[in-house]
């Protein structure tokens, strides 16, 4: 029987639905969502344990095993100077993942922040916001990230701050549109009539309500950065060798593509499959956190 209070009928507690167990409900009933998760989470494991699980040091050279074929002794093969290429690609898997994290860190951050400004107060602060936005955005992806390396130099550190600078555009214009959608609603005009700071609707109201598409985003942009890093590596301004990040391993086999395929084939692979994990996860999110899909 429900309580009764005051002569009001409360609503069963047991009807109250968490919205984070909703979605991880809906999510889980996407089994396409659901592999992609599985895959990335083994990538990050892979990550996190890489060099523990490396059977050899990524960095040692023997020129008399250089350009082995898969074999029983070195399942990947060996590079050019007889480097067992297995245990690059597992010691290469945390700086390719962090470059795909920290990038879109920056460029998710940087959107959150001038996109809710844009969104919340409009006006000429909006005009300025979105100008800057369409003059970036004029320029091509990949000849804004050339450029952004180009003054940066290279490295890892300079990799994941042009690619993520690079992205906060999208970002912007992502939240403005999710901020104006929440913008109207009766309960940020309620605390706008209690007197809350501006500061205190956008963090506590408009953006808890206007955050998963960025969610979503942020998840599958993860395999954008790492497709630009390898981009901007094979150009050479990326990162350089002897680190063993996937994009430089795929570099570092491009001259050897006819005797040895294998050392481009294999870090390739591994980038489409962290990729296609994300792409599968995030499409599933993205479905799970609709309203319109809501029974």
């Amino acid at each position: 029987m429900p309580e009764l209070s005051m002569g009001i009928v409360s609503e069963p507690a047991w009807k109250k639905q968490n919205l984070f167990v909703e979605v991880i409900k809906r999510l889980s009933l996407n089994k396409s969502a659901m592999a992609g998760m599985i895959i990335f989470i083994f990538v990050l494991l892979i990550a996190i344990f890489g060099d523990m699980l490396a059977p050899q040091d990524y960095a040692a050279i023997n020129p008399s095993e250089a350009n082995q074929f898969p074999s029983s002794e070195h399942w990947f093969g060996t590079d050019n100077m007889g480097r067992d290429l297995l245990s690059r690609v597992l010691s290469g898997c945390k700086w390719s993942v962090l470059i795909g994290v920290g990038a879109q860190l920056i460029a998710c951050g940087g959107g959150i922040i001038l996109g809710c400004v844009s969104g919340f107060f409009g006006g000429k602060t909006d005009q300025l916001i979105m100008r800057l936005c369409d003059i970036v955005q004029a320029i091509p992806g990949v000849l804004l990230n050339i450029t952004l390396a180009g003054i940066l130099g290279r490295g890892i550190p300079n990799t994941i701050l042009a690619l993520g600078l690079s992205g906060i555009t999208g970002g912007t214009r992502l939240m403005r549109s999710s901020i104006m959608a929440v913008r109207k609603n009766e309960y940020l005009e309620a605390a706008s009539a209690i007197n809350c700071s501006n500061f205190r609707i956008i963090t506590r109201h408009a953006l808890p309500n206007a955050f998963a598409p960025m969610i979503v985003s942020f998840t599958m942009s993860i395999g954008s950065g790492i497709i630009g890093a390898s981009a901007l590596t094979y150009l050479g301004l990326g990162v350089q060798a002897p680190n063993p990040e996937w994009g430089a391993l795929v570099t570092a086999g491009r001259n050897y593509l006819i005797s040895a395929p294998y050392m481009t084939i294999i870090p390739g692979l591994c980038i489409m499959l962290v990729v296609l994990s994300l792409n599968l996860f995030g499409d599933g999110l993205r479905d799970a956190l609709d309203p319109k899909l809501k029974k």
